[in-house]
Parts: structure tokens; C-alpha cells; sequence
């Protein structure tokens, strides 16, 4: 039952963050390219980024529970991979698949330009993405201790 409890608590932390995530990313480059026109704004980023979110905190998660003390090297290393997986995935593939689901054919996308700059996309923002991530699994993991999955002080700064 308790790992129910967190596989089910880590897909919601996963979908929040990633429409959470979505939205505020899309309200900056709104406002910073010509102002917001719309709070919806692309439909396609939240498709793309909701995978590989739902995807990486059960995987984080299962790490957490299982780990008998989880160092602050750790899991900055945890944020340095995951924030990578998530940058390439959404950016590459999950791209893709936005693409395919709202405009339903596959015929003006450039696969290979893609699969390419989603890759360098992940790799150059990598040192932003990873500072990101880390402080968004220093929220989960509270919240996976506050929740009763992961035993408080296996975690620093818990």
C-alpha cells in the first residue's frame, strides 16, 4: 500500500509541476517576447512536457524510498540527470508527439533537426534546468516526507 501511495502522490507531484512549469515558462517568454496574449498560451508545451514530468518523480521517488541516506551530492546529482532526461525528452521527443496530437500529421516536422536540437537545447541549459530541478526535488522530497513515504532525516535539509 505504501508504495500505492507513492507511485499515485509522485504521477500528481509529476502532472502539477509540469503544467505548473508550463504555464509560468510560457507567461515569461510571452510577456518578454511581445506581452500575454493568451494564458493558455502554446498548447503543444504542455503536451510535450507532461511525460517526461510524470515519467521522472516515480523514478526519483522510488529512488528516495529506497535509499538509506540520500547526500546533498546526491541529489544534486539526481537534478542534474533528471533535469537533463526531462530538458531532452520534452525538447526532442515530446515535441514530436505535441506536434502530432494538435496538428494530427508528422509531414512539416524536420525529425532529425529536432531529435539534434533537443539534445543541444538539453546539454546548453543544463546549468539552468539543473539549479531548477533541484530546488523542485528538494520541494518533492518534503513533500514525500510530510506525506509519510520517505522517513524524515534520510533526506538533507529535511
Amino acid at each position: 500500500m505504501q508504495k500505492l501511495k507513492a507511485f499515485v502522490a509522485s504521477v500528481l507531484f509529476g502532472a502539477v509541476v509540469s503544467v505548473v512549469s508550463s504555464f509560468l515558462f510560457l507567461l515569461f517568454a510571452q510577456n518578454w517576447a511581445a506581452g500575454i496574449s493568451s494564458l493558455w498560451g502554446g498548447g503543444w508545451l504542455y503536451v510535450a512536457t507532461f511525460i517526461p514530468f510524470v515519467m521522472a518523480f516515480p523514478m526519483v521517488g522510488h529512488y528516495l524510498a529506497n535509499t538509506a541516506r540520500v547526500t546533498n551530492r546526491t541529489m544534486w546529482l539526481a537534478s542534474f540527470i533528471s533535469a537533463f532526461l526531462v530538458t531532452l525528452v520534452s525538447g526532442a521527443v515530446g515535441a514530436i508527439f505535441a506536434e502530432y496530437i494538435i496538428r494530427g500529421s508528422l509531414d512539416t516536422v524536420n525529425m532529425e533537426g529536432t531529435l539534434l536540437w533537443g539534445g543541444i537545447y538539453a546539454a546548453v541549459l543544463l546549468p539552468i534546468t539543473g539549479v531548477f530541478a533541484r530546488v523542485i526535488l528538494h520541494i518533492y522530497a518534503t513533500f514525500l516526507v510530510k506525506i509519510g513515504v520517505v522517513p524524515k532525516g534520510i533526506i538533507p535539509g529535511s
